[in-house]
């Protein structure tokens, strides 16, 4: 190309300089937009993670039985934030979600949507009998139960 821009060098070999490699001014503006486009698709994406995992963490706060004032409290964050996270608007961070742990929440299938493996699956073949035979207890079975338990416990600590 021999056009000749207002500095009167002519358009490629001063794009050539300029922009260094040999690149054109349309090659670059091009890589930009693409560059552009690609940051437009991740910021959509991490939007549509952020609101799934808001979804996800107030299904798992229903299914523990906890008021939003209640949860907020058990992860040490207000109830204004607790909402922004629900809403997918922001994330919550490692803290929160070990303190969500705590209290009974699936950390996994409220990050990734999977379910973690039951405990009941991870439990000795003893530890899963004495689960299921303390369910299939009456409430008075149960009472006698844990009295038993937590007796021996502190024998075995005292």
């Amino acid at each position: 190309m021999s056009l000749i821009t207002p500095f009167g060098a002519r358009r490629g070999v001063f794009e050539a300089g300029f922009m260094g490699g040999g690149m054109l001014v349309e090659q670059k503006i091009a890589q930009l937009s693409h560059s552009c486009e690609k940051y437009r698709a991740s910021q959509d994406m991490s939007e549509k993670n952020r609101a799934a995992v808001g979804d996800r963490l107030r299904e798992e706060r229903d299914r523990t039985g906890l008021s939003q004032e209640q949860f907020a409290a058990a992860l040490d964050v207000s109830r204004r934030t607790l909402v922004a996270w629900e809403r997918g608007e922001q994330s919550p961070n490692a803290d929160a979600l070990t303190a969500a742990a705590e209290v009974g929440v699936d950390v996994l299938y409220v990050l990734i949507g999977q379910r973690s493996a039951p405990v009941e699956s991870r439990l000795t073949p003893d530890e899963a009998a004495l689960l299921d035979n303390y369910k299939h207890s009456d409430e008075e079975g149960r009472a006698a139960a844990r009295r038993v338990l937590s007796s021996l416990a502190k024998q075995k600590t005292g």
